[in-house]
Order: structure tokens, then sequence, then C-alpha cells
């Protein structure tokens, strides 16, 4: 799941800890970032969501659509 502020569009900064390799370098936080570049790091994740080519397996292993 991907929860972003309504306004900055980005996941707040509790949710540093949980952003990491490939998205934001080794010993670099997300917190840390600028806006822009927390806005390109979710850009990438993203894009890495929707490309993910087993989504119908996952749903049919849960048992639900996503």
């Amino acid at each position: 799941m991907l929860i972003v502020n309504g306004k900055s569009k980005v996941p707040g900064p509790g949710a540093s800890p949980f952003i990491c390799e490939p998205f934001v370098k080794e010993g670099e936080k997300y917190s840390n970032l600028t806006l822009a570049e927390q806005r390109k790091v979710m850009r990438s994740g993203y894009e890495t969501i929707v490309a993910f080519k087993t989504w119908k397996k996952v749903e049919a292993d849960l048992g639900k659509r996503l």
C-alpha cells in the first residue's frame, strides 16, 4: 500500500525507514531529501509497482482483485 500526503503527494517522514535501495542511495534517508527528490523517488517506486508483471498471480493467490 502506498499512502501519500494530499498536499505534497509524497509519503511523510514516517515512511523513511521503509523507502530504501534502489530508490534511495545507501546511507541516505528519504526524509532528508528535498521535496523534488522525494517526488522523483516516489515516481520510480510507482513505476516499479505498475511494471510488476505478476499481479494476476498475486490476485489469484490472495483470492482478491487488486
